[in-house]
């Protein structure tokens, strides 16, 4: 279920991208077509039991609902260089906070957290949802997770706007800023763009 706390977060990220595109008629007109948006694909959302896998997938969600909003305005083309400000944005607004700034910033209970997201979020083994695969550190390598299956690309493939998946795993580059000191991310393949598994990577440079 969406809550009206997440479209009215929603909106108002995504107004704060388009007022330097659109003009304020254009704007109100976008973020009443996104409310319209939520309503319509209520009943498509899968129904995840992992909390995980549903925090996860509201980005997906949030950045559906501004595309098709968009599309209603924009060409297709003009619609999607809009997308990735969006994402962005939205993660930045996860960030701002300063336990989960301190939790993702620490070495130890990153490591520690997302130890436990991935063994919690592969119990319940939603089909829908992510599964991981945890790769223990060795040599500079902090800690790895292949991604062999993605809620995000699932979801999108669903609702017809699977060219929206690519922006979800760049996101995954924009939030590096946020990883411990000394840890940089590196990927070299994503399910989205054809690949069977997402390789993350966490690198002790």
């Amino acid at each position: 279920m969406v809550t009206k706390k997440q479209i009215r977060k929603s909106i108002l990220l995504a107004e704060k991208v388009l007022i330097e595109h659109l003009d304020n008629q254009q704007i109100r007109e976008i973020s009443s077509t996104m409310e319209i948006s939520y309503r319509e694909m209520e009943s498509q959302l899968p129904l995840l039991k992992s909390s995980f896998n549903r925090m996860l997938l509201k980005i997906s969600i949030d950045s559906l609902a501004f595309y098709r909003a968009l599309l209603m305005q924009l060409r297709k083309e003009d619609a999607l260089k809009l997308i990735q400000p969006f994402v962005n944005m939205w993660m930045d607004a996860q960030f701002n906070s300063w336990t989960v700034r301190k939790v993702y910033g620490s070495r130890f209970l990153h490591r520690l957290y997302r130890r436990y997201w991935f063994a919690r979020t592969n119990k319940v083994n939603d089909l829908e949802g992510q599964r991981f695969e945890y790769v223990r550190p060795y040599g500079d390598l902090f800690y790895g997770v292949n991604v062999t299956r993605c809620g995000h690309v699932n979801f999108l493939k669903k609702m017809n706007a699977p060219e929206l998946a690519p922006f979800m795993c760049q996101a995954d580059f924009y939030i590096q800023k946020f990883l411990p000191k000394g840890i940089k991310f590196e990927r070299s393949q994503v399910i989205a763009e054809g690949a069977s598994y997402c390789d993350f990577r966490y690198i002790m440079e």
